[in-house]
């Protein structure tokens, strides 16, 4: 009976040691992702481009199907989420957060952790994505409970 009973504590003991370790090993690959050339490269020169090129589209359309560029990064970036460039996603949503016009009442931060834990899911991230999309619910439901919109 004592046999079973070390064995169930071990047993459960590496279980929960292997869970952790892989949130462990999910943060790190993010990391990775959102540390690299590709990364710090792409960011820069799509906040440039995209800025130009948004203006460019945006001076040929009509008022009615004008898009803003928080916008065209977020569209951008589920490009390269669902394309398996997961830098370049990240590097989207990052920017979406950090400087979209939709900040003022966070929706821009709820749709870049969106982007973000779709991409996560995309990388097979998923405790990672599941923590993430908490963040953009809870960003919305407190924007929703605050009367914002």
């Amino acid at each position: 009976m004592k046999n079973y009973v070390v064995i169930i504590l071990v047993s459960s003991i590496l279980l929960v040691g292997c869970s952790s370790n892989s949130l462990r090993k999910q943060r790190k690959k993010y990391k990775k992702a959102t540390s690299g050339v590709k990364y710090k490269g792409y960011r820069t020169a799509s906040k440039f481009v995209m800025a130009e090129s948004m203006e460019g589209y945006n001076k040929k359309q009509p008022d009615s199907l004008q898009l803003t560029t928080p916008y065209a990064h977020l569209f951008l970036g589920y490009f390269w989420s669902v394309s398996g460039k997961f830098p370049f996603a990240f590097a989207e949503s990052d920017i979406v957060e950090e400087n979209s016009d939709l900040n003022s009442n966070s929706q821009g931060r709820a749709l870049a952790q969106s982007l973000r834990a779709t991409t996560m899911v995309q990388a097979g991230w998923h405790k990672l994505a599941a923590l993430e999309s908490a963040k953009a619910v809870g960003k919305v439901s407190t924007d929703q409970a605050s009367g914002r919109k």
